[in-house]
């Protein structure tokens, strides 16, 4: 799961426990108690992309842990022991382990040497490999091109997987945008469940709440009257100032 997605995710989990936590505000019958549903069934369906994602993740890392390792380190020991038995043959020894490797190109080869030592086999075997050492980098191989298919296919797991959070994010978030109306609206007289909503909301990473409602009515009221107050008391006190500042004139003019 990336980052921004990550963060959503966090967020749609509080946004469900919110409304699972005040039922009795929002029936489920209702229009918001429907939203927070919709938010509920996009956790869980992103629950399985994210286990689908580390699933896939996982049997990508086997591959090159194991399978790999074993036909490589077969391939050096036949080619170490090729020096010797190829030693009377004419022209380039067949058994050379590539020097640029890639899972493509080890597979390729690794079929090559199968197919050159069977021609060699007791000889090969003179030198101290099992008599099966052939049938083992056989199946060897075949794992590795099968732990090959497991890894592509685990990519498009991955890329499905990504996909589908998004998809799910898209549908939980516009459930949401309706939450932020239904929620402001219902708790317009109840400013502590208004706050513990904007709690739930608030998007970690990001500066303020995106796409969220504003405060609640009352909340705006109580905020501006600060402001009110703040304006009346500067007239007041401009009023007040001014027969101070008159009285000061006259005593001048006087003296």
């Amino acid at each position: 799961m990336r980052k921004e997605q990550r963060y959503r995710y966090e967020m749609f989990v509080r946004v469900r426990d919110f409304g699972a936590s005040r039922t009795t505000l929002f029936p489920p019958a209702s229009k918001a108690g429907q939203a927070f549903a919709t938010v509920t069934s996009a956790v869980a369906a992103i629950d399985d992309h994210q286990k689908n994602h580390v699933v896939g993740q996982t049997e990508a890392r086997r591959v090159k842990a194991t399978t790999r390792a074993a036909v490589f380190d077969t391939m050096k020991t036949i080619a170490l022991a090729a020096r010797r038995v190829t030693r009377p043959e004419r022209g380039e020894s067949p058994f050379r382990v590539p020097r640029r490797r890639s899972v493509a190109r080890e597979i390729a080869t690794a079929r090559a040497f199968i197919e050159e030592a069977e021609k060699r086999q007791d000889e090969f075997v003179s030198f101290g490999l099992p008599p099966t050492f052939i049938a083992d980098l056989r199946t060897a191989v075949d794992d590795l091109q099968q732990a090959v298919a497991v890894r592509l296919s685990s990519k498009t797991v991955r890329r499905q997987a990504l996909a589908g959070i998004d998809t799910e994010l898209t549908r939980g978030f516009d459930a949401i945008r309706d939450l932020d109306v239904l929620v402001a609206i219902a708790t317009r007289d109840d400013p502590t469940t208004f706050a513990a909503w904007t709690a739930a909301r608030r998007i970690e990473g990001q500066g303020s709440t995106a796409g969220a409602a504003k405060p609640a009515p009352g909340a705006a009221v109580d905020a501006a009257a600060p402001d009110v107050d703040a304006t009346g008391g500067a007239a007041a006190a401009t009023a007040e100032a001014a027969p101070a500042s008159a009285d000061a004139d006259a005593l001048a003019k006087a003296s």
